[in-house]
This record gives structure tokens, C-alpha cells and sequence, in this order.
């Protein structure tokens, strides 16, 4: 069995899922059966989300929005199915409880964590049913299948963990199934008391790792709207080239730094049973991509490099800090009790200091939680205010054959040197896979270019 999953920009309209739906058909000769997980349509999740805030501040044109997306999912299931009657009266229902509960989110002026879930859910369900009745239309035998009938979460709405023990022994059941192909919602799961709930944004990708790590899927694909995984940001660096091949750890290193076609949690599944994941491109489908698995097979020295961007820098100082135990564990604890997230820490030899970089919306809950922690020290003089530097970014440039490779570090410092760039501040594992530094944000683009010329164009 193969899991396939196909991203918002991969369903955007009718012209989109019939490319989908062509793969499907060639994917389907060479493998069966098939798992195919989907997204929203294209921007729908945002409108969602948009919508419901919208109802719960009492602002009546919640209402025409609500209409817009029935129009636009009747208008593209007339299109892809020539309007299959049975999953035509799906979306209506659909629509019909969609419209209820925003209606009741304007009566009550109220949107809980339990409810944005629930509403969160109709983009995956909707699309999922025209995704498979496009299927059938097309000949496929193609079925549509509850995902929350078998990943099985918490109740940590928003971003609920998932029991992989009992989502295991339910989808036993889903690989017993004699259909050809099954067409599940991505993003959407289900407590165990039944409660609706979603595994966070970008959870389409979670879910489609999930499954196939709990049916041993012989692949994982995440069919998307770029090239596979590149060496760096487009966005920033012009020439940038498809990765043909990384390691899990590669991959988990660029995920965490900003490469936004893969994800950490989505990486976790399929790396426990080492399963190979392909990031390939639904508009370019001929094109091999990138595969994700135990080695990196390439011969570069560096595999990629990627940016955190708009990010803030604290340095939390002071002389009462050299020498005394558990200044370190009482800082990372209030931060962590505050659910600040720590993206870089640096901290040099004298104690004197220690830095580390947040997301900008983090920074003033960081410094909140660090004067509360330490005030009796900052009273005293032994610390000073945390200071705080905005408008940053962390680059990291990561790569399996830095390690014990003398001069690259040489390398990239110098390219960044006669670039004109400045390095705030610097961290690196004994692991020497990842190499971090903090610069400010408006010397991202050259900072990235500089490094990819230095090692990419040689």
C-alpha cells in the first residue's frame, strides 16, 4: 500500500483535481491499494478560520462568506463529478451544519477551541468527498473514508496529540477493506469520547504520515506545488535546486528552520518505521522530486540551508549569573511555563550570558515570564532587564557531510564576511549536522545567497 496526500494548492479548483485525479489513475496500475489524504481546497481552512471569527464578534457578513464557499464547492463538484447527486446532498448537509454552528457562535458572541475544530474539520470533509466522487467519475473505484474513525487524538484542541497505540489497532481494520483506493480527510481526527478535533496546521501532511506508518505503507508521497525540497528558499535565492535525496535527520533539521514543504511531526511516523517519503509536484508530476529516508546519498558537503524569519533575540545577563546553579533551569522553566517556544540558544563560556531566539509574537511573553522569575535578582543588581532585539531571523545551514569536515564553518563565516552580512550570534551541535546563527532579517536574502553561491555553484 501507497499513501498519497495532496495539499490545498493541489485541489485549488476543478482544473487542479482533474491533474490529481490523472495521477491517481496511473498510480492506481502500478500499486494497489491506494490511500489518498487531502487538504481543504486551496485557502478555505483560512476562510474558515476568518469566518468563525467573525460570527463570534457579532459581524453579520459572516453570512455572505458562508455562502461563498458553498458556491465555490457546488461549483467545482458540478465541474469534476457533473454534480454526483449522492455527494452533492454530503456537502449541502455539510454546509447546512456549517451554517448552524456559525450561527450559534453569533448568537453567543463566543468561539471555543472545541468549536473553531469542529468548523475547521468541513474544508477536509468537503473536499475528501469530491476528491473520491471525481474518482468514481473517472472510473476509479474509489471510496470515502472517515478519518476520524481511526486516528484516535486527545482533547488539545487546535493541536491535539495522537494515541498511536489505539490509531494503530483502527486502522487494521481500514487496511482490511477491499476497496482500490480510499480517500480520507486529512487535518481531522477524533478523541476517544468522540470529540471532533484537528492536529494542528499543516496536519494534512500529520495525518497521511500517520496512516502510513500504522498500514506499513511501502511510501508516503506529499504531492504539493513545488519541486521537492530545494536547497534553499526560491523566494530568496533564485537558483536554488531540488534536493534528489536526504536523510529523516536532514529533513527534520530544514523543517525546524523554516523549510515549509516539510513539517517535524510529519517526519516522526515514517522515520520510526523508516517508510520513504517523496515530496513530488502535482503541476509537474514527471518530475522525480525529492525522497526523504534513512541515508542522504548526496555528495555536497552542505544539503541545505533555511531561515526562521521574524524572529526576536533575548539576552538575559548579568554577573549573579557566573557560577550559580540552576539559573539556566529556572529560565528555560518559566519560558516553558509561559509556552514560549525557544527557536536558538547560545551561551558562551563565562556564564555571563545567555541568549536565545523566539518568535517576534513570543517576545514580550518571554520577557514577562523572565522579570517574574528572576525579580528578586534584578532588585538586587545581580541580573539586568532582559534586552531584546527585533527584526531578526535564524539561518541554519545543515548538510550530513559537514561532520568532522575541517573549514566548513571557515566557509560559510567568510562568505557571510564578504557579503557584508553580520553574525549576531552563533550555536552548533557536537552532532556537526546543523550550523545556526542569528542576523538581522533584512540580511536574510544575501546571507542565503552568499552561502548557496559559496557551496552550490562550485
Amino acid at each position: 500500500m501507497r499513501v498519497f496526500k495532496f495539499g490545498g494548492s493541489s485541489l485549488c479548483d476543478a482544473e487542479a483535481i482533474g491533474r490529481v485525479i490523472d495521477i491517481l489513475q496511473e498510480k492506481s496500475i502500478e500499486e494497489k491499494p491506494l490511500c489518498v489524504v487531502v487538504s481543504a481546497m486551496g485557502g478555505v481552512t483560512d476562510e474558515i478560520i476568518r469566518t468563525a471569527k467573525a460570527a463570534s464578534h457579532r459581524e453579520i457578513a459572516y453570512r455572505e462568506t458562508l455562502k461563498a464557499l458553498r458556491k465555490r464547492h457546488t461549483k467545482v463538484l458540478n465541474a469534476i463529478a457533473h454534480g454526483d447527486r449522492e455527494t452533492t446532498e454530503i456537502i449541502q448537509e455539510q454546509c447546512v451544519e456549517f451554517f448552524g454552528i456559525c450561527d450559534g457562535v453569533y448568537a453567543l458572541g463566543e468561539l471555543s477551541g472545541k468549536v473553531l475544530d469542529r468548523l475547521m474539520s468541513f474544508g477536509e470533509l468537503c473536499s475528501a468527498h469530491m476528491v473520491a466522487a471525481a474518482c468514481r467519475h473517472a472510473g476509479l473505484d474509489a471510496k470515502f473514508v472517515d478519518s476520524r474513525d481511526y486516528i484516535v487524538t486527545d482533547e488539545r484542541y487546535g493541536a491535539a496529540r495522537v494515541d498511536f497505540e489505539k490509531t494503530a489497532a483502527a486502522l487494521h481494520k481500514l487496511d482490511a477493506d477491499g476497496a482500490t483506493i480510499h480517500v480520507l480527510p486529512g487535518f481531522v481526527a477524533r478523541s476517544a469520547n468522540g470529540r471532533i478535533t484537528t492536529l494542528g496546521r499543516n496536519g494534512s501532511d500529520y495525518s497521511a504520515a500517520i496512516i502510513g506508518a500504522g498500514l506499513g505503507a511501502s511510501a508516503v508521497e506529499i504531492w504539493t506545488d513545488v519541486n521537492g525540497v530545494m536547497t534553499a528558499n526560491p523566494r530568496y535565492v533564485s537558483d536554488a535546486e531540488s534536493i534528489e535525496r536526504m536523510s529523516y535527520v536532514e529533513a527534520m533539521e530544514l523543517s525546524h528552520f523554516g523549510a515549509h514543504v516539510l513539517h517535524a511531526p510529519t517526519l516522526q511516523p515514517v522515520m520510526e518505521k523508516t517508510i520513504p517519503l517523496l515530496v513530488r509536484n502535482t503541476f509537474s508530476p514527471d518530475f522525480k522530486g525529492t525522497i526523504v529516508g534513512n541515508e542522504s546519498v548526496s555528495e555536497r558537503i552542505i544539503t541545505g540551508i533555511s531561515t526562521v524569519d521574524n524572529v526576536s533575540f533575548i539576552r538575559v545577563q548579568g554577573s549573579g549569573m557566573v557560577g550559580v546553579f540552576g539559573v539556566a533551569g529556572r529560565l528555560f522553566t518559566s519560558l516553558a511555563k509561559a509556552e514560549v517556544n525557544l527557536i536558538m540558544i547560545s551561551q558562551g563560556s563565562s556564564e555571563h550570558s545567555i541568549c536565545f531566539a523566539v518568535q517576534d509574537a513570543d517576545n514580550q511573553k518571554a520577557v514577562q515570564a523572565i522579570e517574574t522569575e528572576f525579580e528578586l535578582e534584578m532588585q538586587a543588581h545581580m541580573m539586568d532587564t532582559p534586552v531584546v532585539e527585533r527584526e531578526m531571523c535564524v539561518l541554519a545551514v545543515v548538510g550530513e557531510n559537514m561532520r568532522r569536515r575541517p573549514g566548513i564553518a571557515a566557509n560559510v563565516f567568510g562568505s557571510l564576511g564578504e557579503s557584508g552580512v553580520n553574525v549576531v550570534a552563533i550555536a552548533q551541535g557536537s552532532s556537526e549536522l546543523n550550523i545556526s546563527m542569528v542576523i538581522l532579517q533584512q540580511d536574510a536574502s544575501k546571507a542565503l545567497n552568499a552561502i548557496h553561491s559559496a557551496f552550490f555553484k562550485k
